[in-house]
């Protein structure tokens, strides 16, 4: 095996964690003690940029759908008692982002970016063959993992938040 840093040649021996792997004797690779498992929490200006602009995207993303279909509702007012049809919204906006979000925190699909298919392809090549049943399941893929990208925003925002509020506890 070659060293990933220095691509010289490795040689087994025991590493600091106790276990036996590859050692580079030229820069040291595998030699050091492993990284610490409980990092700093982060800090700095870029940071916390990147953080509020999370935040920014996390209220677009939950309350743009909900102002939109509030403000349609009220424009269309013929559609009836307007208080009845705002509490309908709520409970129902309210229980279909919460099953958005659980689908998008558990739900991390993977595709193969080369097999899409999207141009289609010659029925009679073995090369790029036209609308295989593997393109199908990449495009679908492709396309939900598009759908998901607002609530991934959402969910990484939260799961950040409670991971710094945890670090600045201890």
């Amino acid at each position: 095996m070659n060293c990933p840093c220095c691509h010289a040649k490795t040689r087994r021996g025991i590493r600091p964690d106790g276990e036996e792997g590859p050692i580079c004797p030229e820069c040291g690779w595998g030699s050091e003690a492993p990284p610490d498992p409980s990092p700093e929490p982060p800090s700095g200006a870029g940071f916390y940029v990147r953080y509020g602009l999370m935040w920014v995207l996390t209220v677009i993303v939950v309350a743009g759908p909900y102002v939109g279909l509030r403000w349609l509702f009220l424009e269309l007012g013929e559609l009836g008692p307007m208080d009845e049809a705002l509490r309908k919204l709520n409970l129902h906006y309210g229980w279909v982002l919460l099953v958005y979000l659980a689908l998008c925190w558990a739900v991390s699909p993977r595709y193969d970016r080369g097999n899409l298919g999207i141009f289609g392809g010659n029925p009679h090549s073995r090369y790029n063959p036209a609308w295989t049943p593997e393109q199908h399941y990449n495009r679908f893929m492709h396309t939900l993992s598009m759908v998901l990208v607002p609530g991934k925003i959402v969910v990484a925002t939260l799961e950040m938040t409670r991971e710094l509020l945890v670090s600045r506890r201890s």
